[in-house]
């Protein structure tokens, strides 16, 4: 026996000697591994076994069993493996208990004298009674098993999967497909066969947003604006030539008081005068017109346009300075 396989054994009987339900776990044996544990691990071990001992007594199961699980982690004695199926028990974790005990007399073998295997034997079939069987039956040769969001480990297909009796929800997984998933409920001593297909996952394409949509506006806004523009441009040419009949006037009323100026230059002053004040007055008339049309279907498109219409009046008032405008709303 190498020195630190005897330090766990022995660290392990003095540990369970506190606990008569838990001491015939702790019988001196060499370490069923190839490489003994280091003595760093063979203390840190001996101190988590005495822990879950303690929690054990003091009825505090699932620390107990957290305690022994990181003390056959470390040590890897298949003496443990009774501590952690006894726990298992003690928490209604009928098919963890009952993979602890198989395993337990695996590792065991020959190690295991008869009246313990009779024992082991005899809680085992007690467990088989509270237990359900599922057999894994999906399409693809592995995957990886999930039972109540809690994963299992991979398995192969046709694997058979020990749970305890109750409602389940099985889940498998495979990279490359897509998941499938399957609710059960299982009498105790069920042996179910849950099928499942997991199809291959397909390869979205990018989402294109849509082409933007070139919005020209509508004739009769174009139409208004070319109103307006030339109603604008009649009222400026309206001004510019009344400024040139004012000027001209003006010059042939200079030249009328002078006793210099010739008939023909009095003539010609007033043609020019006539000339621009009448088409000052054209401009101006017609700027008058084309402003009133274009104010016509500006008010009367926007009517016809949706949402909620509002009530309006337009008034035309003339008055000695010109024509005038009052929209009201």
């Amino acid at each position: 026996m190498k020195p630190s396989s005897f330090l766990i054994a022995v660290s392990i009987l003095q540990l369970a000697a506190v606990s008569p339900a838990l001491a015939q776990a702790t019988q001196a044996g060499a370490l069923p591994v190839a490489e003994a544990p280091s003595e760093r691990d063979v203390e840190v071990a001996r101190t988590h076994f005495g822990r879950g001992v303690q929690f054990y007594n003091n009825g505090d199961y699932k620390l107990s069993l957290l305690e022994f699980r990181r003390s056959y982690e470390l040590s890897r004695n298949y003496r443990v493996l009774y501590n952690i199926g006894q726990v298992n028990q003690q928490l209604s974790n009928y098919a963890k208990a009952l993979a602890a005990l198989e395993q337990y007399l695996k590792e065991g073998g020959a190690e295991v004298d008869e009246e313990r295997r009779v024992e082991v034997a005899s809680s085992v079939a007690e467990l088989e009674k509270k237990t359900a069987v599922l057999k894994l039956a999906f399409d693809v040769d592995i995957a990886e098993v999930w039972i109540d969001d809690v994963a299992l480990g991979t398995f192969a297909r046709g694997a058979l999967v020990r749970v305890d009796a109750g409602d389940h929800r099985i889940e498998v997984r495979r990279a490359g497909r897509e998941s499938a998933g399957a609710a059960v409920s299982l009498a105790a001593g069920d042996a179910t066969t849950v099928e499942l297909r997991l199809p291959e996952r397909r390869l979205r394409p990018p989402e294109l947003a849509p082409a933007p949509v070139a919005v020209s506006p509508p004739k009769s806004s174009t139409l208004l604006w070319v109103g307006w523009i030339a109603t604008g441009t009649l009222a400026a040419g309206a001004g510019i030539t009344g400024v040139l009949a004012t000027s001209h006037a003006s010059e042939l009323a200079s030249l009328r008081n002078s006793p210099d100026s010739t008939a023909s230059e009095r003539q010609s002053e007033g043609d020019q005068a006539r000339a621009f004040a009448i088409a000052s007055d054209a401009l101006a008339g017609t700027a008058v017109a084309v402003g009133l049309t274009s104010l016509y279907f500006t008010v009367f498109s926007k009517d016809k346009s949706p949402g909620p219409r509002r009530e309006s009046a337009t008034n035309i008032r003339l008055g000695p300075s010109g024509v005038s405008l009052v929209h009201r709303y």
